[in-house]
């Protein structure tokens, strides 16, 4: 079953998923041949993964930071600029694509490999952005509703601040004075991209410690004794990380995408499959305890019925994937690599270990022992 919705496109796919977003269209919309679905599967599964990962290792950080006090560098920016050739992002080449997108200076210089490198033993926690592909690994997702008053918490307990200026917008001014309010611009670094001081807010800007990122000496004795200065400082910065940071689920899309989506929609065509593939694995049953009672029609019937549920499959494993359900999108590589089975046998293992790895990474001990089960299995084949 092909979906042929003309409101799909547009509504679906969040700006998260850009990447991939050719990949999954296909598979809601179209029906891609099938030598090119395993391809595709793999190539959402690993930006899925890619994000979902950063954001655990920046909860991880924080959790950190909540119980022991340990020091961590906050990394703050204009996602604005934040728009990078494909081929500059630190991404796997799984989930690389021809985007055409416009460049900055601080993707190029490698500002985030000499942030770690420099800032070491220091963990950096960015706060992420919907086209965030850095070299960072620690990239905390967040709703648009509070953003403030998290980033408030994140600046109140952080050992250091970088702020990376290509512009002043009212979110960076909103976060310029909120590090001034609690007194953290001596543990603050702004680098300016392409930014311009104006004599508007010279004297704002004179109360930072700040660097030019596109001058050919930035990476300099002055800043690194900075950061270092800041990186072994041994005083101790009372944790105040919001709880509502630390237990607020990940999830793809942003608000206003999860407002704007027809969701109820979705869910009803997910279920609509899965009953279908329920129906038909109660049927096969019957047919592998009694093979004789199923005459050459009613065997090619059912043989016709998987080959098209197959194809429905990949489209309800798209939809998960839109709506950010990702334990439904286990649960649908799970269905595919049976579905696989026998003569796709290759191609559903490695559904089954995109599976685990997607259920390790979301830590569901349910999930991950399925996986393994089903996995066991198919080795014996």
């Amino acid at each position: 079953m092909s979906i042929q919705s003309d409101h799909i496109l547009p509504y679906y796919i969040p700006k998260s998923l850009h990447l991939p977003s050719h990949s999954i269209s296909q598979l809601i919309n179209e029906s891609p041949p099938l030598e090119n679905r395993s391809r595709m599967i793999e190539q959402i599964v690993d930006c899925v993964l890619e994000y979902l990962k950063r954001h655990t290792v920046a909860i991880d950080t924080l959790e950190g930071v909540n119980t022991d006090n340990d020091p961590f560098c906050l990394y703050l920016r204009n996602f604005s600029a934040e728009s990078y050739p494909c081929e500059e992002w630190n991404i796997p080449n799984k989930v690389s694509s021809n985007i055409e997108r416009t460049s900055s200076i601080v993707n190029k210089s490698g500002l985030e490999e000499f942030l770690e490198t420099s800032f070491f033993p220091l963990d950096i926690v960015a706060v992420s952005n919907v086209f965030d592909y850095g070299s960072l690994q620690a990239r905390l997702k967040m709703p648009n509703h509070d953003w403030l008053n998290r980033v408030r918490s994140l600046v109140a307990s952080a050992h250091a601040i970088v702020l990376v200026l290509s512009e002043l917008k009212p979110g960076v001014l909103d976060e310029i004075e909120m590090i001034l309010e609690l007194g953290k611009q001596g543990r603050t670094i702004v680098l300016l991209d392409k930014f311009e001081v104006t004599h508007e807010y010279a004297q704002l800007i004179e109360k930072f410690n700040t660097f030019d990122v596109n001058d050919a000496s930035f990476k300099n004795q002055t800043i690194i004794s900075k950061i270092k200065s800041l990186s072994m400082d041994d005083k101790v910065i009372p944790s105040n990380i919001d709880p509502a940071i630390l237990n607020h689920p990940f999830s793809l899309l942003t608000e206003e995408e999860s407002q704007s989506l027809h969701i109820g929609y979705m869910r009803h065509i997910m279920r609509s499959i899965e009953l279908e593939y329920k129906r038909l694995a109660e049927l096969q049953r019957l047919f592998a305890q009694s093979p004789k009672s199923f005459n050459k029609k009613k065997v090619n019937f059912l043989s016709s019925w998987r080959a098209e549920l197959n194809e429905e499959m990949h489209s309800a494993f798209a939809l998960s994937v839109c709506i950010s359900d990702l334990k439904k999108t286990v649960v649908y590589l799970l269905y595919l690599a049976e579905l696989g089975i026998p003569h796709r046998l290759a191609q559903a293992k490695d559904f089954v270990v995109l599976a685990h790895e997607l259920a390790s990474a979301l830590r569901d001990e349910e999930l991950e022992a399925k996986c393994t089960v089903i996995k066991q299995c198919l080795e014996k084949l």
